[in-house]
């Protein structure tokens, strides 16, 4: 059965949604090991899309990767930033982020559950290859309750970058 009109734009309404909340879930953790980057999300303009494909897109582009722009103490004070030291594994972090996002933004919070749906929407070919070439093969459930811990901790300041991506969104 074709769906509705109004159930396509519910679809496309989840999907933008969905996207803003992933792109937020990257630029968190980016910013909070001193990374510099911008998330954009976008309308699919494809005239056809193929099975499987989703009416938003996004990305998140770094201009400057974590660990790379030193700030000193005091400066870091002066702005009310807090910006730790980026760990060894703030790929694998960052590579996962944008999906433990989207998972807290429809109410899941346990970080075993996370990996379990990632590690299915990874099978079922559902994780962008850029997700993918960013987070790794071995990612475990430790690296995806360090990320939901982080984002838990940020999560107003992310729902207001993705209402902002909404917003801003074409």
């Amino acid at each position: 059965m074709k769906p509705t009109k109004i159930q396509l734009k519910r679809i496309a309404e989840r999907e933008k949604r969905q996207a803003a909340f992933h792109e937020a879930g990257h630029a968190a953790v980016c910013s909070h090991f001193g990374g510099v980057g911008k998330p954009e999300v976008w309308s699919n303009s494809s005239q056809n899309i193929k099975e499987g494909e989703r009416a938003w897109r996004g990305k998140f582009e770094i201009f400057a990767e974590p660990g790379t722009v030193l700030i000193d103490e005091e400066t870091n004070l002066a702005l009310g930033l807090i910006v730790l030291p980026a760990p060894e594994n703030w790929r694998v972090l960052f590579g996962i982020a944008g999906l433990v996002a989207e998972y807290i933004a429809d109410g899941v919070t346990s970080a075993e559950e996370i990996a379990y749906s990632i590690d299915d929407a990874i099978m079922m070919n559902e994780v962008s290859r850029s997700d993918l070439d960013w987070m790794g093969e071995d990612w475990e459930v430790t690296d995806v309750a360090e990320v939901l811990q982080l984002l838990l901790d940020m999560w107003p300041d992310i729902e207001r970058n993705a209402a902002w991506l909404i917003e801003c969104s074409i």
